[in-house]
Parts: C-alpha cells; sequence; structure tokens
C-alpha cells in the first residue's frame, strides 16, 4: 500500500528525470528473524525506554523545583532528582556507544 502510494505521488516525478533511478526492491527492513538484527532492535528500544524515562525524570525535577514555593527542602529534592536525571542520560548514551562498540568490534572480529 505504502509503495504503490509512494509509487503514484513521488515515483512518477522522478520517474520523468532521467538521470535518477528508483529501485524500491532494495529498501531495507528491519530483520526480527533472529541474530543481530533482534539484538540490535531490542537495546535500541530499550536505550530509548532508558533515555525517556529519564528525560521524564528532567522534566519532573524541573516542576518540583518551581513548586517549592520557597521551600529548601522540596527545592534541594528536586535539584538532587535533577542531578540524577542528567547522570542517567549520560550513563544511557554512554552505555549505548559502548555497546555499539563492542558490536561492531566482535563483527570484525568474526
Amino acid at each position: 500500500m505504502i509503495i504503490k502510494l509512494f509509487n503514484l505521488t513521488i515515483g512518477r516525478a522522478l520517474a520523468a528525470e532521467d538521470s535518477i533511478k528508483l529501485d524500491l526492491n532494495n529498501i531495507k527492513t528491519i530483520d526480527l528473524s533472529g541474530g543481530a538484527g533482534l539484538q540490535g532492535s531490542v537495546t535500541s528500544l530499550i536505550f530509548a525506554f532508558l533515555a525517556a524515562t529519564a528525560f521524564i525524570g528532567i522534566i519532573y525535577s524541573g516542576v518540583m523545583m518551581i513548586t517549592a514555593g520557597g521551600d529548601a527542602t522540596k527545592f534541594a529534592a528536586g535539584k538532587k532528582n535533577l542531578i540524577w536525571s542528567i547522570i542517567g542520560i549520560i550513563v544511557v548514551v554512554l552505555s549505548y556507544f559502548i555497546i555499539k562498540f563492542m558490536y561492531s568490534l566482535i563483527g570484525a572480529i568474526l
């Protein structure tokens, strides 16, 4: 359905140009049949969830700090949560790149 819609709209415009070749048979998809494709998809989903959770933590911490109303203990709790949320994002990003590096290293060895 999507390929037909693409052909009707953009494909026709591109087909009028001789220098552009359109080949929809070599579209890459996520391989969920097993192996590295599934493993890469699962790790990407896990890291996306963790990053979104840390981002929500930053927003929640900001709301805590704004609504503290001059109470030093509530403001300090919001500040502590903000610091830990930022540390969480840093850990998620670093671990994501370390795992991607290890996948490429293992793939180069094998």
